[in-house]
């Protein structure tokens, strides 16, 4: 059978092996002539544009201003999507023109994010902006170090980073699935964006030392620790939750590792991270710690240590890997600044400290604690349970990449230890419970004082880094 098909053969040229389209005549068979048919440039030099000529659309010079020998300049030219947004930013007065452009130039028309390579995502180039405008006014002022970090200077680093911005616009779409866990597409898109940041992280890792920028390092541990912190991890192969299973204390433990080898390498020096990352940034709660008073014994009652006072004089070692320090000595300022609260005093003003004296506390674990950790050996345990009931105690309706870790973590271990442990482990997690006010399934009563800390979700501005 011809080319055309079953009436193939009633087709003028049907089965005669041209490619010519089929002649046009009118009603009296006389042949119509058919104006030849071209693209229309859209994307045409300014010069053709004005002279309305064709134009080849050859960069940097087309052949028309080549042969005229004049100036040949190309504009950018947005979709009516993007046109619609940036027409309603410059309404809103979200931003001015020249930041406008360089966002839109780092996400928007970045022909990677197309619809057709993220299936599930939907319009990734929308979803890209408004990602970073949720970052840029929500977000940043959650992290630590607050908005003068994370807004004023890592979000316009990431502008010139497509590695960073992915872990800005990853932690930015987790925030996103924290406040909206109903919608599919931020969790879709916080995982699209942790897989593209891993893969940039990697890249960087194995490149040649001092080729990458370690700002940008440092960024981008610090928003994977805050991920790591806002989503627990467990096996899916598993019918109940196993303590042993979350991997917080090696992955923030190599998180540190990385940001100590950006500290310390040769090459473009530290201008966001360099004032932070000074042992007397400890000061402010070094200092409160070693004048403040607390009765209860808490390493005895909880983890059955004896009491290791001044515990903040040896932290300047921590940085380096916190040898010495045993984990449950460690929670001492933490014990401290609790027992202060529950006494009625105001400490709102140490807060932003203890928050990041806490987000770090996993990442200075020493291997053996760590390994201890990895098997469920009981007393291991005990301090884990005491930390997240500090965090679920001080943080959990205020801060939210602690809020869900914190009380699945106290309820899993709950669960695991009295299910699991020695009488005498049993007893200590049962003290626990019971100063915190602590039900079984996790839930807090107060019974430590009821008179928790009440500075809500104050931006971490002023936060220290431990």
């Amino acid at each position: 059978m011809s080319d055309g098909g079953l009436f193939g053969v009633f087709c003028p040229n049907a089965g005669s092996g041209s490619d010519q389209p089929l002649a046009t005549v009118d009603d009296q068979g006389r042949n119509v002539r058919q104006r030849r048919y071209h693209a229309k440039s859209k994307a045409g030099c300014v010069a053709c544009k004005k002279r309305r000529i064709k134009c080849d659309e050859v960069r940097p010079k087309c052949g028309r201003c080549s042969a005229r020998n004049v100036e040949c300049r190309f504009e950018v030219v947005l979709d009516r999507r993007q046109q619609a947004l940036e027409a309603l930013a410059v309404r809103q007065g979200q931003a001015s023109p020249q930041r406008r452009d360089a966002g839109i130039g780092c996400v928007a028309r970045r022909k990677s994010n197309s619809i057709g390579q993220n299936p599930g995502l939907g319009d990734i180039n929308m979803i890209a902006l408004r990602l970073m405008h949720h970052f840029e006014h929500f977000t940043s002022a959650t992290l630590l170090l607050g908005n003068d970090v994370w807004r004023d200077q890592v979000l316009p680093l990431a502008l010139q980073d497509e590695q960073l911005m992915s872990a800005v616009l990853m932690i930015s779409a987790t925030h996103l699935h924290h406040l909206q866990p109903a919608v599919a597409t931020n969790a879709r898109a916080a995982a699209h964006y942790l897989d593209r940041t891993l893969a940039g992280f990697r890249a960087s890792l194995e490149g040649p030392p001092g080729e990458q920028n370690p700002d940008t390092m440092i960024a981008c541990a610090f928003i994977l620790l805050h991920y790591t912190w806002a989503t627990p991890f467990f096996s899916l192969d598993e019918a109940e939750p196993n303590p042993a299973s979350d991997k917080l204390i090696p992955f923030a433990s190599g998180l540190k590792s990385v940001i100590i080898r950006a500290k310390d390498m040769e090459g473009p020096p530290l201008t966001i991270f360099g004032p932070i990352l000074k042992p007397e940034t400890i000061a402010r709660f070094k200092n409160w710690a070693s004048t403040a008073e607390y009765s209860y014994d808490f390493q005895e009652e909880f983890m059955l240590r004896s009491r290791a006072p001044a515990v903040l004089d040896r932290e300047e070692e921590c940085w380096k890997g916190c040898g010495a320090i045993h984990a449950a000595d460690r929670l001492v300022p933490i014990f401290q600044t609790i027992e202060v609260i529950s006494r009625g005093e105001d400490l709102s003003w140490l807060m932003t400290d203890v928050k990041a004296y806490a987000l770090m506390w996993p990442a200075k674990s020493n291997k053996k604690f760590e390994d201890e950790v990895a098997v469920n050996q009981s007393d291991s345990l005990v301090v884990m349970l005491a930390f997240y009931a500090c965090m679920t105690w001080l943080f959990a309706d205020d801060v939210w990449w602690a809020e869900r870790r914190s009380k699945l973590m106290l309820k899993t271990i709950l669960a695991y230890l009295e299910k699991e442990a020695e009488i005498e482990w049993k007893q200590c997690a049962r003290r626990i419970c019971e100063y915190f006010g602590f039900r079984p399934d996790g839930t807090i009563e107060g019974a430590v004082g009821g008179s928790r800390h009440t500075s809500s979700n104050r931006p971490l501005s002023e936060s220290t880094v431990y």
